[in-house]
């Protein structure tokens, strides 16, 4: 769809040059770009993503500006009064503001071996969790606001999250990751699903997506007991709560 909508718009572009000059060397540069975007498109799942991932980012800023509907969104998430309690709304409030479901919510165990879900919008919750040493966990280290999980059957990127993850990514239903960092460590991710009403990932969901990640990560600081958190590790208790939930 990506290397549609490029296409799309290269071409007028390329339309409009070529009735002023069709010769000239700037219509057969873009026509070069043109086959090379969609040639790479085409074949690499790593191209897709990247190109997807730009294009959110762009619409990613309109959505920050938007002031208004910025703070209607995340309001549930200014009024609460404990980390474990912020941890329960933030599936909903993802839901809300990217329109995606289902949303899980993995945080750091207490001894930091494990992200364990204690939060979701999936009756009942899932119970698998990632490994700190996973390769789910380690793609989530990585300096980018989403990671995205779908895609074709010859992804190799995400081979290795689909071979030793699969089961919890199955399990959310995920089509994304979107980790929670402070002070540098992934401390929590959610897993989203796809966009209400869609086979996939949205655009629109994944811009929003984009801006919340960040937003999420300055909220969670916030929390009043944010104290309890000690080199990026979330307080036993939550996981304790969700262990108990589940026994």
């Amino acid at each position: 769809m990506i290397a549609c909508a490029t296409m799309v718009v290269a071409l007028a572009i390329l339309a409009w040059r070529s009735g002023r000059d069709p010769a000239d060397a700037a219509s057969l540069a873009l026509v070069l770009f043109l086959a090379g975007v969609l040639l790479a498109a085409a074949l690499s799942n790593r191209v897709q993503r990247r190109i997807r991932a730009i294009a959110a980012c762009l619409l990613c800023r309109l959505w920050l500006h938007r002031r208004e509907e910025r703070v209607r969104v995340l309001a549930p998430l200014q009024r609460v009064g404990t980390l474990k309690e912020f941890l329960e709304r933030l599936p909903r409030v993802t839901v809300s503001a990217a329109r995606v479901e289902p949303v899980t919510v993995f945080v750091l165990d207490d001894d930091g071996s494990q992200y364990v879900p204690v939060s979701s919008t999936m009756v009942p919750a899932p119970c698998v969790p990632v490994g700190a040493d996973e390769p789910l966990a380690r793609a989530l280290r990585k300096p980018r606001r989403v990671h995205y999980l779908c895609g074709r059957t010859d992804d190799l990127e995400n081979a290795p999250i689909h071979a030793v993850n699969g089961q919890q990514v199955e399990e959310c239903r995920a089509t994304c990751a979107l980790p929670l960092r402070r002070d540098g460590t992934l401390v929590a991710f959610l897993l989203c699903g796809r966009t209400q009403g869609s086979p996939g990932l949205g655009m629109l969901s994944t811009a929003c997506l984009e801006g919340l990640g960040q937003r999420y990560s300055d909220l969670m600081k916030r929390c009043p007991d944010a104290d309890l958190t000690i080199a990026g590790r979330l307080a036993p208790s939550l996981v304790a709560t969700h262990r108990s939930a589940n026994a």
